[in-house]
């Protein structure tokens, strides 16, 4: 069994909680992505890969030339991506082994808050860069989400999904950190973005290149 608070579900809630989550962070992950320069023949990996959305976006620009592999423990909503182009696999990344200096570039988006090393991680996926790859990773600041308008039960509702994460080994605020873990990492940082959203959390991303 998964160790992750919150897992896809099989089922339309999982499916809702990801469309959301595309939704909300998905116009900065292509921003990102837009950023790096991605083109046709590129290798790609997506880490965290969750409902294939960024997937698909990546297996569209690399073309039948480039490759992109997309891993995540629960993959039901990637394999009608498998093709040619894409390969799907499921696994832990706190346990998988990645082929070094194999891709140009390395996404993984609201994943390193749920793990208990992420600059080991990270390590890790810089290691699985080529010379010249790019790594961009992204997540939020959860500390100041709210409901707008909210009632007594929502608020405590809230609260209560804020500790039961947070004492489950969700790192909150891990978004504002990336940038200083990553240079920590002798990373070089080509690009650091921030979207405050008042109410429900900040979403930092970071582009570096090994």
């Amino acid at each position: 069994m998964s160790g992750y608070v919150l897992t896809h579900g099989g089922d339309d809630a999982g499916r809702r909680r990801l469309a959301m989550l595309d939704a909300f962070h998905g116009p900065m992950t292509i921003r990102g992505l837009q950023a790096s320069g991605v083109r046709p023949g590129w290798r790609c990996l997506e880490v965290g890969a969750g409902s294939g959305a960024m997937t698909a976006w990546l297996a569209e620009r690399v073309g039948p030339d480039g490759r992109v592999l997309a891993i995540d423990i629960e993959t039901e909503w990637l394999e009608p991506l498998r093709s040619e182009t894409v390969e799907v696999r499921g696994a832990d990344i706190t346990t998988a082994e990645l082929p070094a200096s194999s891709f140009d570039l390395v996404l993984a988006r609201m994943l390193l808050l749920h793990l208990p090393d992420p600059i080991e991680t990270c390590r890790r996926f810089l290691a699985a860069l080529a010379p010249g790859g790019q790594l961009i990773v992204q997540d939020a600041d959860f500390r100041p989400v709210a409901l707008q308008d909210a009632t007594d039960a929502e608020a405590d509702g809230l609260a209560a999904m804020n500790t039961t994460t947070r004492l489950a080994g969700v790192h909150l605020a891990l978004g504002p950190e990336l940038e200083a873990m990553l240079q920590a990492l002798g990373a070089h940082m080509l690009q650091v973005d921030c979207e405050p959203s008042a109410g429900r959390g900040g979403k930092p991303a970071a582009l570096t290149q090994r």
